[in-house]
């Protein structure tokens, strides 16, 4: 709807410009200032495409929560889903506008089974928020509850660019120990990282969306820091 209202707009903003520009200064200059508001028109009218199309994709979907987990319900097709098998969630959100001006936003949320099966939903669902809280508060406690184990059994756990060993936080040649870290924030579309090695200062930084569950992935970093 945001993206239809913005390329209605644009293009009727250069069907003015260009029919001023024609009066004005006659035909030389007509494309020189309407063809950027013809352009802004199309890329906003392919937006509006893609978010109907998602729109009319999701709207057969169905989703509903149980206590042992999911179940997708679209057309005669049924899925479910455990708690148990889901080993990743990555939630993204897309705003579309220009400086503090929005015409809208999506959001999508991407579960990976155990078995490598892929599962995408995005807010053109009902509830689309509610959704995402389910599935984090729980499947979060069952994979925090696994990498714990696997970390005490000596295991190196590897979170895209990240590595969390018993040692600490390690990104390549840069390590920050477990007692020397002292801050952790994910914000902004970045995760960084900062504390003390060696009684040096040392930080990490990497974009959110390089590190896969990342919030699963900070929620450990702080738990390991507090031993």
């Amino acid at each position: 709807m945001a993206g239809a209202l913005a390329s209605t707009g644009a293009f009727a903003y250069s069907a003015w410009r260009w029919y001023d520009a024609l009066t004005r200064y006659g035909v030389l200059v007509v494309w020189r200032l309407s063809l950027p508001w013809i352009a802004a028109g199309v890329i906003w009218g392919m937006v509006a495409v893609v978010a109907f199309v998602s729109f009319l994709k999701h709207r057969r979907l169905a989703v509903r929560t149980h206590f042992r987990g999911l179940r997708l319900e679209k057309g005669k097709r049924r899925e479910s889903i455990e708690w148990g098998q889901v080993r990743g969630i990555q939630v993204h959100a897309v705003r579309y506008g220009i400086g503090e001006l929005s015409w809208g936003d999506r959001s999508t949320l991407r579960l990976e089974s155990r078995d490598g099966r892929i599962y995408h939903f995005n807010s053109a669902l009902a509830e689309f928020s509610v959704l995402v809280d389910t599935v984090k508060g729980k499947v979060y406690p069952i994979l925090l509850q696994d990498l714990r184990q696997a970390l005490q059994e000596g295991d190196p756990l590897e979170f895209g660019h990240l590595t969390l060993t018993t040692i600490g936080i390690h990104k390549g040649r840069r390590l920050i120990p477990w007692g020397g870290l002292e801050a952790a924030d994910l914000s902004n579309g970045w995760l960084s990282l900062r504390g003390l090695h060696a009684g040096h200062p040392s930080s990490i930084r990497v974009p959110a969306y390089q590190v896969p569950n990342v919030e699963l992935c900070v929620q450990l970093i702080e738990h390991l820091s507090r031993r």
